[in-house]
């Protein structure tokens, strides 16, 4: 069974790990991580949140939605197909991302809500 686990960033750039709990007040939608290991609730912009996919590229290192990872080849994004040597992981290409995960040459080289620089 696929851990059910997700991540998202906190307002000063941290990220943060545990259950995610979405909440609305009036007009405004928030997102709320609840951390596994200590129990502290932590506040996070809602369009960073990303799942885990259950998957770890070949340092150990666990993929979540929204990661940007190396295979050598493949650009998947939005179940599309393009020449290119990143992924963008969406869950709509796990099949493929599991294959690649198999075959131990992925790896986690950013996600798509960093900066370049921070990457």
């Amino acid at each position: 069974m696929r851990e059910i686990l997700f991540r998202g960033k906190t307002d000063d750039g941290k990220w943060k790990h545990g259950s995610l709990t979405l909440a609305r007040k009036e007009e405004r939608i928030g997102a709320v991580i609840v951390d596994v290991e200590d129990s502290i609730v932590y506040g996070v912009i809602p369009e960073t949140t990303g799942q885990y996919t259950g998957l770890k590229d070949k340092n150990g290192t666990m993929i979540f939605e929204g990661d940007v990872v190396f295979a050598g080849y493949g650009e998947y994004y939005q179940g599309t197909h393009e020449h290119s040597t990143t992924i963008i992981i969406d869950m709509s290409n796990y099949d493929a991302l599991n294959a690649l995960c198999n075959a131990n040459v992925v790896e986690v080289i950013g996600n798509i809500h960093d900066k370049e620089e921070d990457i």
